[in-house]
């Protein structure tokens, strides 16, 4: 893994390790102490999953294939609150209307129809002057 020397201590090479010290050196006295607990479990989490899966909790084994495996693993879930419940889904991004914009009806009737001209599948025309 990058930025890890050739040699670890095992004891530096454990996810709950390594999450101690992230959480000591990027999140804590940065953000809230909420935020804080937030990425705390989630990073526990985390740990759990890649213990439960490889069987131990080195750092250094887990590759982006395990974190991708995660994310597929949350998606698959689906989202959840705190209780176990699901939670409410965002709205669906409005549908467009099947009626034109006022903006697209100004264009079409100040240029006109459209002019385009259909492809050409013919042979290229010679010159004139020959």
């Amino acid at each position: 893994m990058a930025g890890l020397p050739e040699r670890l201590d095992p004891a530096d090479d454990s996810l709950p390790a390594w999450t101690e010290r992230y959480l000591d050196l990027a999140v804590r006295g940065v953000r809230s102490a909420e935020v804080t607990a937030k990425i705390s479990r989630h990073l526990q989490r985390f740990a759990a999953w890649i213990s439960g899966g490889l069987g131990h909790d080195r750092l250094s084994a887990v590759t982006p294939r395990e974190v991708s495996a995660w994310r597929d693993h949350l998606a698959a879930a689906g989202n959840r609150g705190r209780d176990g419940t699901p939670a409410p889904k965002p709205a669906p991004p409005a549908t467009p209307s099947p009626r034109p914009s006022a903006a697209s009806r100004r264009n079409a009737t100040a240029y006109g129809p459209s002019t385009t001209k259909p492809a050409w599948t013919g042979p290229p025309p010679k010159p004139a002057w020959r």
